[in-house]
């Protein structure tokens, strides 16, 4: 996945073509994410997983 992530970056046609093909494959329907608007991610939760991991 991180490569795609770098591929998309690094060439915006590619980002643009996946684009265009969503819009086709949804045929005029729309996405509603599930994940309510006004749920944040807990803060420092990377802090907590170090810590856990690496004895911090």
């Amino acid at each position: 996945m991180a490569c795609t992530a770098i591929s998309a970056l690094e060439n915006p046609e590619l980002l643009d073509h996946a684009k265009k093909e969503l819009a086709e494959r949804l045929d005029g329907e729309t996405y509603t994410s599930l994940i309510p608007k006004d749920l944040t991610p807990p803060k420092n939760k990377q802090k907590d997983i170090k810590q856990k991991l690496f004895n911090l």
